[in-house]
């Protein structure tokens, strides 16, 4: 729930929220989550065994269930974090203010926090082959590698979360 309302209270707040369950989830407390959010976001569930897919593989289905609704970036936090309040300020300021483009948007380590351009990774069909998205970025668009970001670079708030 943390995580829900702290991006319900974002400047900016998603439209979509996908949940990631997997069988360690309490179904009912789920539920209740989803039902104490009504109306503030448009929910999208998807179920995974664990230890079924990877973190990318989960990505990739996800995105390739929601590609016919229309926003441009995807965000990726672990449950039980805190997005931070000025999350979605900073993000906007990077994006529409200082206009600065990106595809990639990654921390440190682990997924928490990555910030990824939608239609790029439809165009490289995402993490499939086993081959990461930034890899793919990298190798087949014209300098590629300045546009992989390292997550405070576009939003500094996350710098310590990352």
């Amino acid at each position: 729930q943390v995580t829900l309302e702290s991006l319900r209270t974002q400047y900016n707040p998603p439209s979509i929220v996908t949940i990631a369950k997997s069988n360690d989830i309490d179904t009912q407390v789920m539920v209740s989550f989803m039902k104490a959010y009504d109306g503030v976001f448009e929910w999208t569930v998807q179920q995974f065994a664990d230890g079924e897919l990877t973190v990318r593989q989960r990505i990739d289905f996800i995105m390739d269930r929601t590609k016919k609704k229309k926003f441009s970036l995807y965000i990726v936090f672990d449950s039980a974090f805190a997005v931070p309040e000025e999350f979605s300020s900073e993000l906007q300021d990077t994006t529409l203010n200082r206009m600065q483009a990106f595809a990639v948007a990654r921390p440190k380590e682990g997924f928490n926090g990555m910030i990824v351009n939608f239609m790029l990774h439809q165009k490289h069909a995402g993490n499939c082959f086993g081959i990461p998205l930034e890899d793919k970025i990298i190798e087949f668009e014209e300098n590629g590698a300045n546009f992989i970001l390292d997550t405070e670079e576009v939003c500094p708030c996350l710098k310590l979360s990352s």
